[in-house]
């Protein structure tokens, strides 16, 4: 069975993709996120937080708590939310990278 096309009004036919709606994300955010990855940049260096921390959990848990805390408290002087967001992108690009580099058996 051939997979399923999306056809346009012209009859233009695409591979359907399965599984992703990239079509679904708000970019306006992943801006907001990218605006915080370039403050932390100023801040830290360029891709410092790729290097690890010596407590994932303490280190970025405490920052996304915080920024959580924040927002709800009704502060808006921070993009709190896209903070936290890059925190939880640093603990699944983390656990993924931990996942990666675990040998097969080791389950």
């Amino acid at each position: 069975m051939k997979p399923e096309k999306d056809k346009s009004i012209s009859g233009a036919t695409r591979n359907r993709i399965e599984g992703f709606r990239f079509d679904l994300i708000v970019f306006e955010f992943l801006a907001a996120m990218a605006g915080v990855l370039a403050e932390g940049e100023i801040s830290h260096g360029e891709n410092n937080w790729r290097g690890g921390f010596d407590n994932k959990e303490r280190d970025i848990d405490n920052h996304i708590f915080n920024h959580w805390k924040l927002y709800k408290s009704g502060d808006r002087a921070e993009p709190h939310l896209a903070k936290m967001a890059v925190g939880l992108m640093f603990l699944w690009f983390f656990d993924d990278k931990e996942k990666k580099e675990k040998p097969k058996g080791d389950e």
